[in-house]
């Protein structure tokens, strides 16, 4: 036992050293300030400034409440607490990583956790240009996903402690899941992994607590504890944007009159128009005739040739920016109220056309989600050899790696004042011997050992996860249930891992495969750290699985000689 202790000290001490230097690669690593990229990282640029200056998000324009806020909010918290925005990604990158490991903590031995625990800090996902190295809100997706599975799934592996050992786990809850809500505007993918799980709990709870009322109550109320939090955060920063800009709201993208005007759009019908055109010429054109309001813009959508492709389209969802920038050049981004009153007029509009049949309605599809276009049924399974390729490529980590000689661009009187509110390296044109080149190459073999290794880790993970279903299920039939929890966790995982490559690949199939390709990383942040823990909880349950066969037969051995011993 002391021996034992000893070891672990010696482990844990290794654990600090490693955790240091791989703190110390964050700092030297250079950030990329991309100043002239106006609606998205200049935008959380102004959003920070803004909130550091007490003017909330900064004077109203057409890209103020597009997005949420919480990368501004981090910058703005590691500005007034003097942290170097690295450090910030560090310090979110390594109590993510502890925090996933303590919710496992109950199912995986301590051992494993530690070798988890590394594995998931010097994640490629920090070590990738257009995640860690741009400040940009991917960059804190991972460590927010990881928070989020881990409160939920910390709450359920203790379901049947105490009520004591499940309060930690509701208040970081309450923190940890509005934090990540708030990163995108799609975060609406966890919902599935959350409501299932937690009803998994509450069916344990109804079975289990049926005669301690008053503890039944108290685990209900913990469950629930992190959405209450993050109705009140909505109701926060609605009640900001409303006294701010005038609007009672969280986005005037997404939510809203402007929100329903561009979902109204999408269903409205033209049978010639290809999958990545979402909203056609035609479909405006249409709009046009029965909507005196939307009729005004008419002039700018025909001269206007921002974002046209060659035959005059504009792919995916880059027309929502279209319709933004005309209304902006009309004259109604003027303030936030402006937009609500135009975009409530076109939706009365659209539902009197479609309801008087002068406007012809496509009620053959779904719409997931009001800022995506509507799709079949068919649609929805012929992408999923596509969903399946992206986790592929996704679990051998394609696209990741640093570079250092990528360069900011935009004002460099901005990108300097930008710098000093971040606290960070950075890279300028011309600076080619600078320090971060020996970072940059240790990040890299990092990144390469983990693409190199990836083919027999999945591998092994298929295999792991397959054999411990069968002998979950095995187990089952003999009312043993004890591999239940963590296989509805690891299940959970890998499907919500699933729903989200779903997702990424329904919103971006109308780009070409080349610039997918190029971008796939930075779009899929957030998938990473759910593949990798699949992975790595898997192939600890193929271990479990060997050794307890080996032990057996070890057993059955020396139950054997024992046997003709006697």
């Amino acid at each position: 036992m002391i021996k034992i202790k000893k070891i672990e000290k010696v482990i844990i001490v290794i654990l600090v050293a490693l955790t240091i230097i791989r703190v110390g690669i964050a700092l030297r690593n250079p950030t990329h300030i991309l100043q002239v990229e106006g609606l998205d990282d200049n935008l959380f640029y102004i959003h920070t400034d803004g909130i550091i200056h007490g003017k909330w998000l900064g004077d109203y324009e057409y890209g103020t409440l597009s997005k949420r806020i919480s990368f501004p909010i981090f910058i703005a918290i590691c500005y007034e607490l003097m942290i170097p925005y690295n450090l910030g990604l560090m310090i979110l990158n390594i109590s993510s990583a502890i925090l996933i490991c303590l919710a496992f903590k109950k199912k995986i031995n301590k051992w494993f956790l530690y070798l988890i625990y590394l594995l998931l800090i010097f994640s490629p996902t920090g070590f990738t240009t257009l995640i860690s190295q741009r400040s940009y809100r991917n960059a804190i997706l991972p460590y927010g996903v990881l928070y989020v599975f881990s409160v939920f799934i910390g709450m359920y592996l203790r379901k049947e402690e105490p009520v004591k050992n499940i309060i930690p786990w509701s208040i970081i809850g309450c923190i940890t899941f509005p934090f990540f809500w708030h990163i995108k505007e799609d975060s609406i993918w966890v919902l599935p992994f959350i409501i299932v799980i937690n009803f998994l709990f509450i069916i344990n709870l109804l079975l289990t607590n049926k005669k301690d009322k008053k503890e039944l109550i108290k685990k209900f109320v913990l469950i629930f504890l992190p959405f209450i939090s993050l109705l009140i955060i909505n109701i926060i920063i609605s009640y900001l944007n409303y006294s701010y800009y005038g609007v009672f709201l969280i986005s005037d993208k997404g939510d809203g009159e402007f929100g329903r005007m561009i979902s109204n759009m999408y269903k409205i019908e033209d049978e010639e128009k290809s999958d990545d055109i979402w909203i056609s010429k035609k479909m405006l054109n249409d709009l046009s005739k029965v909507s005196p309001t939307f009729n005004t813009l008419q002039p700018e959508i025909v001269n206007n040739a921002a974002w046209l492709n060659e035959d005059g389209e504009v792919l995916g969802d880059l027309i929502i920016w279209k319709i933004r920038y005309i209304m902006t050049n009309a004259g109604y981004f003027e303030n936030a109220v402006k937009v609500q009153e135009f975009s409530r007029e076109v939706n009365q509009d659209i539902e009197k056309a479609f309801k008087d049949g002068t406007l012809k309605k496509n009620n053959n599809k779904i719409y997931i989600s009001s800022q995506m276009r509507g799709l079949t049924i068919k649609e929805i399974f012929d992408y999923f050899p596509k969903t399946i390729q992206m986790m592929d490529k996704v679990s051998n980590y394609e696209g990741c790696g640093i570079s250092i000689n990528t360069t900011n661009t935009g004002d460099p009187n901005k990108i300097q004042y930008i710098q000093s509110v971040l606290g960070v390296i950075t890279k300028d044109k011309g600076d080619l011997q600078d320090v971060s080149h020996r970072s940059e190459k240790v990040s890299n073999l990092i990144v390469d050992g983990f693409k190199k290794a990836s083919f027999i880790i999945n591998i092994l993970a298929i295999i792991g996860y397959l054999l411990y279903t069968i002998k979950m299920v095995t187990e089952l039939i003999s009312k043993k249930f004890e591999k239940l929890d963590i296989w509805f966790s690891i299940t959970g995982i890998i499907l919500s891992a699933l729903v989200a490559c779903l997702e990424l690949v329904l919103f971006l199939d109308y780009l070409p495969d080349k610039l997918i390709s190029r971008y796939r990383a930075f779009f899929a942040a957030g998938i990473f750290p759910l593949i990798q823990l699949f992975k790595y909880v898997s192939i600890y349950m193929l271990i479990m699985i060997i050794v307890n066969f080996v032990k057996a037969k070890i057993v059955q051995r020396k139950q054997k000689n024992i046997d003709i011993k006697s």
